[in-house]
This record gives C-alpha cells, sequence and structure tokens, in this order.
C-alpha cells in the first residue's frame, strides 16, 4: 500500500471532488445523488480499487462495457459488469438489478452485496437469459461463480421452456451452468423436484439428495416418488435408490432402485392383481427399467400358486443410425401375446396399448433395431384356442421401420389431412391418428425377421424357427371431412427345423368415422389366407373371414369396446372392453377380454403434455410435507 502524506491525500480528495461536480454538471446521466468514493475512518480514500455503487450509478464512459445497457425513464438503471483493459471479454453479458449498494472490486472484477440483487446472464451463443436473485451475493466476473444466500430463486432455460430453483443457499457457474442449491424446489414444465441439496451438473442433468419428485403438475401430485438419491435428465428419464412410492400422501411400496422414462407412459412401480383362464388369480409386475432414446429394457411377470412365473424379459437397441430425440424402441412387444395382429391395429390402437408412445411423427422415422427376447409361458390370444401358452428361448429379431422413409421429417409433417381445428388439438392424438399421414414416404414398410427356440404348450411342440414378416400401409383416404379409409397387408413367410415351410398372407381395410374430437366408430375387414405346414397353432391361421367394430371415446373418462367376428362361422370370437380414468400425471383403469377370461388392472405413469401449465407452487414445503 502507497502511505500517502496526510495534506496529499487532502489535495487528491478535493481535485477528485472537483472533476465529479464538472461530470455530473455536463452529463445529464451522472446525478448529483451519484455516490463518492467510500472514506474510512480516518478520513482518506482506500487504497485498494473497490467502491461502494448506488442503484443508479452508471459507468463512466471511459470504461469499456461488455454490452450497452437501454436508459430507461423513472426506473433504475442497472449495472453492466465492465470488460477490463486487456482481459478478454466475458462468456456473456452480466447485469446487475435491483440493489441498494454493492461492493465492486475492479482489480479481480468480483462484487459483493447484503441488500439484495438481481443478476442477469445472457448465454452468448443461444441468446437465453438466465436470471438469480438473492438476499446476499458473491459473484467473480472472471470466472462466473456465484455464491449467494437468502430467497434464492434462479430461473434459467431447460431446453424449449424454463426451470425455477429456489432454496437457501447457492453455489452456481452462470457460464457453464454447474452449481447447487441447498433446501431447494426445482419447477420445470415436465416435472418437479425437491430436496435437501440439488445440483446441476456437466452433462445437464440434476442430482438430488434426501429429496422427492413427480412429474405431476398440478399443486396437489397424483403421485411422490421420495428418495435417497435422485437423477433427472431432462426430457429422457428419472432415476432414483431406496425409493418410497407415494400415492398422494399414502406410502405403497419401497423399492432399492427404479427408472423412468420422461417422454412415453410407463407402467407404476407397484404389483396389481389379475386374472385369466390359463393362470387363474395372479399378482403382476411390469416395468422398463431401461427406456432410453435408443434402447429399451421391458419386462413383464405374472406370479400364481399354480406354475412357475409367467412373462417375458426383452431387451430393444438401435442398430442404425436415427434421430437423436427418436422415443425408445419399443412396438414389437405387443406382437409377443399376439403374434397375428392386425398391421392396421398397430397404427391405430384403441383406448389402452401397453407400451404407448406419446408423439406421432417419431414413430415412423426410418429406423433399425435388434431386439433379444426371453419368454416364458405366457398367454398367447388365438382365435380358435384359448389355452395356448409359448415360450421363447429365446427369440433374436431385426426389425426394419419404415423402410421407404426419408430421415427427415418435414415441417408441420403428419398433421391431419383435415383441417379441422377439433381434430388438430394434440390431447386427442391418440383417436385422430387414424387421420394422419406417415409424414416422410409414400407409405408405409415394416419388415422383421427374427429367428428364435419355441415351446408351445398344452400341444407340447417345440421347435426352430427362422420368420420374415413384411407389412405394408397406405396412407389415409379421406372420403369425407369425418371418414378416412385404409389399406394394408401382412404377409408371414416361417421356415421350421423339421423341414417344412409355411406362408400366411392377410390382406385388410379399415373405415374409420370421427363424431366429435373425442370419439371414434370403426369397421375394419380382414382376409387371412395360407399355404404349406406349421407345427404350432399360435402361427397358424385361426380365422378366414374376419370382421372388426370398435367404439372409443377420449377425454379424462375414456371407454373403448371391440368386438371381432368370424364371418366364415358367423358368430362373435373376441369382445374386449376397456375404462380408464386420465388423471394429470397418472392412469388408471380396468379391462377385461372375453376370449382370455381375462381382467386387468391399468396403472400407468404418464408424461406431461407440452399444453398443460406450468405450477407455481413447489413440490415441497413446511419442512418437507407434501404440498397438498
Amino acid at each position: 500500500m502507497i502511505d500517502l502524506k496526510p495534506h496529499y491525500r487532502r489535495r487528491a480528495f478535493l481535485s477528485g471532488y472537483a472533476i465529479l461536480l464538472i461530470c455530473c454538471h455536463a452529463s445529464p446521466a451522472a446525478r448529483a445523488d451519484a455516490a463518492l468514493p467510500h472514506k474510512n475512518n480516518s478520513g482518506s480514500a482506500p487504497a485498494s480499487k473497490e467502491t461502494t455503487l448506488p442503484a443508479k450509478f452508471v459507468q463512466p464512459a471511459a470504461v469499456s462495457m461488455h454490452v450497452a445497457v437501454a436508459k430507461v425513464a423513472a426506473k433504475p438503471v442497472p449495472y453492466v459488469l465492465p470488460v477490463l483493459p486487456g482481459a478478454p471479454p466475458p462468456p456473456g453479458a452480466v447485469r446487475l438489478r435491483s440493489f441498494k449498494d454493492l461492493t465492486l472490486s475492479l482489480g479481480t472484477n468480483r462484487i459483493q452485496t447484503s441488500t439484495g440483487i438481481r443478476i442477469d446472464y445472457t448465454d452468448p451463443i443461444e441468446k437465453k437469459q438466465m436470471t438469480l436473485t438473492a438476499t446476499s451475493a458473491e459473484y467473480d466476473g472472471a470466472t462466473g461463480k456465484v455464491t449467494a444466500s437468502g430467497g434464492i430463486y434462479l430461473e434459467r432455460p431447460e431446453g424449449d421452456y424454463r426451470a425455477i430453483f429456489t432454496g437457501s443457499e447457492i453455489e452456481y457457474n452462470l457460464q457453464d451452468n454447474i452449481g447447487f442449491v441447498t433446501g431447494a424446489n426445482v419447477v420445470t414444465s415436465t416435472f418437479r423436484l425437491a430436496g435437501k441439496r440439488i445440483e446441476s451438473r456437466a452433462d445437464g442433468s440434476i442430482l438430488v439428495q434426501d429429496g422427492a419428485y413427480t412429474a405431476c403438475l398440478l399443486g396437489k401430485p397424483d403421485y411422490l416418488i421420495r428418495a435417497h438419491s435422485l437423477t433427472v435428465a431432462p426430457g429422457k428419464y428419472v432415476s432414483a435408490r431406496k425409493i418410497t412410492f407415494y400415492l398422494g400422501k399414502t406410502p405403497v411400496i419401497t423399492l432399492p432402485s427404479i427408472r423412468r422414462s420422461l417422454v412415453t407412459s410407463t407402467a407404476a412401480p407397484t404389483p396389481l392383481p389379475g386374472y385369466n383362464k390359463t393362470d387363474g388369480v395372479f399378482v403382476r409386475l411390469r416395468d422398463s427399467p431401461i427406456v432410453e432414446t435408443h434402447r429399451a429394457l421391458d419386462f413383464d411377470a405374472r406370479f400364481n400358486l399354480r406354475t412357475l412365473p409367467a412373462g417375458f424379459i426383452s431387451y430393444t437397441t438401435d442398430i442404425a443410425r436415427t434421430s437423436p430425440n427418436a422415443l425408445p424402441p419399443r412396438g414389437q412387444r405387443l406382437l409377443l401375446t399376439d403374434p397375428l395382429r392386425s398391421f392396421l391395429d398397430q397404427l391405430t390402437p384403441t383406448t389402452y396399448r401397453e407400451y404407448s408412445e406419446a408423439r406421432f411423427e417419431e414413430e415412423w422415422l426410418p429406423r433399425a433395431t435388434l431386439s433379444g427376447t426371453i419368454q416364458n409361458r405366457q398367454f398367447v390370444y388365438n382365435r380358435r384356442n384359448d389355452d395356448l401358452v409359448v415360450s421363447r428361448l429365446p427369440e433374436v429379431s431385426v426389425h426394419f421401420a419404415n423402410v421407404l422413409g426419408h430421415t427427415s421429417v418435414p415441417s408441420g409433417a403428419g398433421d391431419l389431412l383435415a383441417s379441422d381445428p377439433d381434430l388438430n388439438d394434440p390431447s386427442h392424438s391418440r383417436i385422430n391418428s387414424v387421420r394422419r399421414r406417415i409424414p416422410n414416404a409414400p407409405f408405409l414398410l415394416d419388415v422383421i425377421g427374427s429367428v428364435g427356440s419355441y415351446r408351445e404348450d398344452p400341444t407340447n411342440r417345440a421347435r426352430g424357427r427362422a420368420s420374415l414378416q413384411i407389412s405394408a400401409a397406405s396412407q389415409p383416404i379421406l372420403i369425407g371431412r369425418r371418414l378416412s379409409l385404409r389399406f394394408a397387408a401382412t404377409d408371414w413367410l416361417n421356415y421350421y427345423t423339421q423341414g417344412t415351410g409355411y406362408n400366411l398372407l392377410a390382406p385388410e381395410a379399415q373405415l374409420d368415422y370421427l363424431p366429435t374430437r373425442e370419439s371414434r366408430f370403426g369397421i375394419g375387414y380382414r382376409y387371412l389366407t395360407d399355404t404349406g405346414r406349421t407345427p404350432f397353432i399360435f402361427d397358424r391361421r385361426d380365422v378366414r373371414h374376419e370382421l372388426n367394430l370398435l367404439f372409443t371415446v377420449g377425454g379424462p373418462i375414456a371407454f373403448g369396446i371391440t368386438t371381432k367376428f368370424d364371418l366364415e362361422r358367423s358368430q362373435v370370437y373376441d369382445t374386449q372392453a376397456t375404462l380408464l380414468k386420465n388423471f394429470d400425471c397418472m392412469q388408471v383403469g380396468l379391462s377385461y377380454r372375453l376370449r382370455s377370461q381375462s381382467i386387468n388392472i391399468i396403472f400407468n405413469l404418464i408424461p406431461p403434455t407440452p399444453s398443460r401449465a406450468r405450477p407455481s407452487v413447489p413440490l415441497l414445503e413446511n419442512g418437507g410435507k407434501t404440498s397438498r
């Protein structure tokens, strides 16, 4: 420190004061209430380069500014951190607002305040703004690190939406979005979090310690997951360890770990009772431990006192380049229990479908996936026999989806052919999907090749099989404002280790009428013809002329009924009815199928849609109690 004599200090002070008066008189921006340099107790100016700045301080023009600040009448002028001479420009613009006073160190570009402050940071590439407010704060302009406490409120971009962090203390880097908040809550457009400590990591994920999670967006969540540790990858998944699953305020089950998708519906992690003619009364446990963009792992097990557990476990992964935002590859799970399912049934499902997806366009992007499946004595749907069970030990398949499609989907493609605004409501896409076009191909063409070892009971037949399934579907053809017609065909070509071959061809057509945006009538016809010989019943033609009638109603309470006729025998051979209640983030219902005499309870956790409003309340408050 330089030791100046007292008379030199007084002379320097008077000279500086005179210069300041001249500047105030010459520039209307510098008011008479601009602060003077802070004096110490001895009456001399401080030896360091720290200055206390009032709320209306305006940086002199001689110091280079990173971003110009527009002056607004009758409002405090924000302070923009300067760029020091010879120093590289900061990665983004930083503006300081709503403070009474602060201490700025020009030598280190650090600020401190204990009277409240708002810090705005603008990303230099995406031009998106982040805002942090706190009672007291310390900011390092060289590193972008903020340490603050008291009334923490951080709002930052999260993809196309915003994420809000609140808490008691924060240590955060504005430049790379790495840091943590204690006693924190996080509110986004797709989920809510609360925890003792919430950490934002370099890969964009969020780590929560001793906290809770829900995808419900209303103030009173339908379900809640409390966990020792939580990891959330926004727009991808949430995983947790040592969890307790709550329905409302009631704890239901405790599990060592859990993983859930944030883009598709997933089964709730609770065992559910059920009944069918083959297994009797059983307890069903269905889950998807892995649900990611390019891979998925699903299992479905039924436990009873009569036999070993029945069900399957299946792993699927992409083997060819696909969209980085594509949905998990899970569509072929339905064919495990209904191998002769109509192709149009797969394209336009009824009220309820297991392993359902959320967005139409991404389901039909060109894709190649590899699957491996192990199945044990699982009931298989058949039009003639109602007691068939099949084991796959194992089966390996390759699925080429939308073979003729382009890798990119044009903007706006996939919209309804009709211009009716009611039909374009995204909340009813399951019903009006019958009128949607395949956006990037002249028609839909799918190919599935598989090999495996199979055992069928009670026929007690075991063989190896190589199979090729080719399916094609036309674009929807509009007949009227509410009518659409579609054609499809599927061909199965099988070869067995006993030396025989079998071919099954099934052309079909379907007419759909949508009287309202929430309802659908459908009538379909399928003709099946075969040649050759198969040792199994589950992959053999079970009906020749099939008529399918369906009626579905969507909305908060959804209902669907499907009846199938064997026209050759003039009789009804199956009816399926489903009743659903759609909550904010949960789907509960009951399904009954006549053919298998089965009753199943439906309990799914569904992802939030973009049309739902973001909540204005935190997930947990009042010492960690659920906000109910």
